[in-house]
């Protein structure tokens, strides 16, 4: 108990020195800041100027940089027309082969359909005949 007393004790002390040296300090803060004032000020008005000065040394390297990447631009565009061209070719190409597989493949389908219609068709003709023969012979027993 002795020992957290003790503490206590020292820190509200700590606490009583702080306050005190707070208070004298607070003419000493005023004093820097109204020095200090004028020489912001100072460096905001440099900072502005260095700021026009950067501006104006980097305005004619932008545009150049401007105009290069609009060179480039074209450079580029030149050189990739003929590679688009041969892939648009190519592309048509290999449409047409879809077309003309799918074409054939459609046409060999409707082939064997067509076939296989007709010999349903035979098939049924040969039943119905049938029938027909089988009435027939009923009929004429």
């Amino acid at each position: 108990m002795g020992f957290m007393e003790t503490l206590k004790k020292w820190f509200g002390m700590a606490k009583e020195g702080a306050a005190d040296l707070a208070e004298k300090a607070e003419p000493m803060v005023e004093k820097a800041k109204e020095r200090a004032e004028p020489m912001v000020e100072k460096a905001k008005e440099r900072g502005a100027e260095t700021w026009e000065k950067t501006k104006e040394r980097a305005e004619p390297i932008v545009e150049k940089a401007k105009e290069r990447g609009a060179e480039t631009w074209e450079k580029t565009k030149e050189r990739a027309e003929p590679i688009v061209e041969k892939a648009k070719e190519r592309g048509a190409e290999t449409w047409e082969k879809a077309k003309e597989r799918v074409a054939e493949r459609a046409g060999d389908a409707v082939d064997k359909s067509r076939e296989a219609g007709e010999a349903a068709a035979d098939k049924l003709e040969e039943k119905v005949d049938e029938a027909a023969d089988a009435a027939e012979d009923a009929l004429d027993e």
